[in-house]
């Protein structure tokens, strides 16, 4: 299955990550539990060595392989994936390349009926792997995600105040 912008509901179906978070491109399902995205560089690796921060590449694989997980699901129901572990290996100790973006190569599975993994690989667009991330999540079906963590639920912060990704805002610290 191709999911892209023409078909994105397909997607939205099975996993509840929305826009600004979800910010994959030509996300693609290559088989069953294996998934590939372009993926954005969205903030500036400042204080960071390479062209991507650990946050970032954690997140957008971390919601990639959450993609691959949901395509092996039992069923059709939209599923929370919340990611409770990454690991990530740098493979690279100097800059890959500097580019606005990179590959994500995902496999996902369940290990049971609440607990998924994926491993995922970030790929700079020269070809050349930068990281290796793996994942574990806890899957929640949409209404016991409900039931679980109702009591945090805040309607008036919603809809959101940012129409961007609001990791993009600039952070600044005081003492």
């Amino acid at each position: 299955m191709n999911i892209n912008s023409t078909n994105r509901n397909a997607l939205y179906a099975r996993i509840c990550v929305r826009e600004p978070y979800f910010a994959l491109q030509n996300l693609h399902e290559i088989a069953p539990g294996e998934t590939t995205a372009t993926i954005p560089v969205e903030l500036p690796a400042t204080y960071e060595l390479g062209p991507i921060t650990a946050a970032e590449a954690a997140r957008h694989t971390a919601i990639l392989g959450s993609c691959a997980v949901a395509s092996v699901a039992p069923d059709d129901r939209r599923r929370y994936y919340l990611a409770t572990h990454c690991d990530i290996a740098w493979l690279v100790t100097t800059p890959a390349c500097s580019s606005d973006s990179f590959i994500g190569y995902a496999t996902g599975g369940f290990r049971d009926s609440r607990n998924a993994y994926a491993h995922t690989t970030l790929i700079a667009t020269t070809g050349r792997p930068v990281a290796r991330i793996d994942v574990d999540y806890t899957s929640f079906t949409e209404e016991a995600f409900g039931k679980i963590f109702a009591r945090l639920r805040r309607p008036d912060l919603l809809p959101g105040p940012y129409a961007e990704n609001p990791t993009r805002l600039p952070c600044y610290y005081t003492e």
